[in-house]
């Protein structure tokens, strides 16, 4: 007879990070070039087809009843609904998961991040 332990509750991915974020959705193009941001979301939604460690989960506001939402600490998901009763509508809310082995998204990650164009509400790599 083989036994095998069973995990109860959320059990992460060892091989991504997942965050819930908010991103800018205003994406002006440059005045000189005309380029605009790379989008985040579709990236990852593109990547997942490659690679199931890059997800996007859940979009906007359907993020208050995902999984990993549903099991942050008190403190975590305040901090989320805080976020949403002062922000505007020009920020999205994704939960997403990035692969640790995918540079290309990490460094748009960071990107956004450094530029302020988005915010790392929760990290589960903080």
């Amino acid at each position: 007879m083989i036994f095998m332990k069973q995990r109860n509750g959320f059990v992460s991915n060892s091989s991504s990070s997942s965050y819930v974020i908010a991103l800018r959705k205003v994406n002006t193009p440059c005045s000189h070039c005309g380029r605009k941001d790379l989008d985040l979301l579709d990236m990852i939604s593109e990547a997942y087809n490659y690679n199931d460690d890059n997800r996007v989960r859940y979009r906007g506001h359907d993020v208050l009843t995902s999984d990993y939402f549903l099991n942050l600490s008190t403190e975590e998901q305040n901090k989320i609904r805080e976020h949403i009763k002062n922000s505007d509508e020009t920020w999205e809310l994704a939960d997403i998961s990035i692969s640790y082995h995918n540079n290309a998204l990490r460094a748009v990650f960071d990107n956004l991040v450094a530029s302020k164009n988005m915010i790392v509400l929760v990290g589960d790599d903080d």
